[in-house]
C-alpha cells in the first residue's frame, strides 16, 4: 500500500480512565532489544498509549522519563517487550541500554516537560530529535516522517485517539486540468534577454 501524506485533526478527547505502567507485566527481566528508532517520552499515559501503539507498528524502542524540568534526578525506565526495566543515569548516557545503537532518537515534550540533564545527557551518535507537544494529533503528524504511516495505519491511529483523519491531498488527486476552461487556465510566459537598443520580443496576448 503506498504512502499517503495525511493530516490528523483533532476532533474529541479520549480521557484515559485506568492505565498499567507495566502494560501487562511487572518490572521485565528480558533484555531490550535494540532497534533503530528510540522514542523518548514522558511518564504520561496518553503518550505511553500512543508509544505503545506505535510499538506495535513499527520495531522501536520506548524510554520513559521522569523528572522536573531543572531536575538532575531523572528516572528512567526503558520498555523490554515484558515490562519495564530501571535505567541509570549514566547508561542511558552512554547508551547502555539497548542492543546497539540507534540512528534516530526522537524526545517527546516541552521545555517544561523534558528535563535539561537528560537532554544534555543525549550526546548520541546519531541524529536526536524533538517533539514539543503532548497533542496526540501533532505527534502523530510529526512522528510520520520517521514511521512512513500506511493509509491503514493512519485510520488505526485516529480511530484508537478518536481523532479525525483528514487526508489533505485529496483535492490534488481530484484536480484535473482538461475540466477547466482554457480561458481560466495561467499563460505561460518565457523571459527574455534583452540587448540596449534591441527590438522587444512579440508578447502573446489571449483575445477574450
Amino acid at each position: 500500500m503506498k504512502h499517503m501524506s495525511n493530516y490528523i485533526t483533532l476532533s474529541t478527547v479520549i480521557i484515559i480512565t485506568a492505565f498499567t505502567v507495566t502494560n501487562g507485566g511487572a518490572f521485565g527481566k528480558s533484555e531490550p532489544r535494540g532497534s533503530d528508532t528510540v522514542l523518548i517520552v514522558p511518564a504520561r499515559p496518553g503518550v505511553l498509549q500512543l508509544a505503545f501503539d506505535l510499538e506495535n507498528m513499527r520495531d522501536i524502542t520506548i524510554v520513559s522519563f521522569r523528572g522536573k524540568p531543572n531536575s538532575s534526578n531523572v528516572l528512567i525506565h526503558v520498555w523490554t517487550g515484558n515490562g519495564w526495566q530501571y535505567v541509570s543515569f549514566d547508561d542511558f548516557c552512554s547508551l547502555r541500554f539497548g542492543g546497539k545503537a540507534p540512528k534516530t532518537a526522537i524526545v517527546i515534550g516541552d521545555d517544561q516537560t523534558v528535563p535539561k540533564a537528560l537532554l544534555q545527557g543525549m550526546t548520541w551518535p546519531c541524529k536526536v530529535e524533538r517533539l514539543q507537544t503532548m497533542n496526540a494529533a501533532d505527534l502523530i503528524n510529526g512522528l510520520d516522517p520517521y514511521l512512513k504511516f500506511s493509509s491503514r495505519e493512519w485510520k488505526r491511529l485516529a480511530d484508537s485517539h478518536g481523532l479525525k483523519l483528514e487526508d489533505v491531498n485529496a483535492p490534488k488527486r481530484d484536480f484535473n486540468p482538461y475540466n477547466i476552461p482554457r480561458s481560466k487556465l495561467p499563460l505561460e510566459t518565457h523571459d527574455f534577454k534583452q540587448e540596449k537598443d534591441d527590438t522587444p520580443p512579440a508578447v502573446l496576448i489571449e483575445k477574450k
